[in-house]
């Protein structure tokens, strides 16, 4: 279990529920969280958005980050 893992289900969640710009998702409770892991709080956030665009669990089309179900990733 890598140390993002729980970090990484709450941004997924977040963007589940409706696609979400990167501002958006910058709310307290992802940057309270995003603090203990890393560098400043955004750029945790932007380095997993970013591994989970390349996982396959989202993608970025029209400004905002989209969940991708399981039975549509590649």
């Amino acid at each position: 279990m890598s140390k993002f893992e729980d970090f990484d289900t709450m941004v997924l969640e977040e963007i589940r529920l409706r696609p979400r710009n990167f501002t958006q998702l910058q709310t307290k409770i992802i940057m309270d969280a995003a603090a203990p892991l890393g560098a400043e709080g955004f750029r945790v956030l932007d380095r997993r958005l970013q591994a989970m665009r390349k996982t396959g669990k989202i993608r970025f089309q029209g400004g905002m980050w989209h969940y991708v179900p399981e039975t549509e990733r590649t």
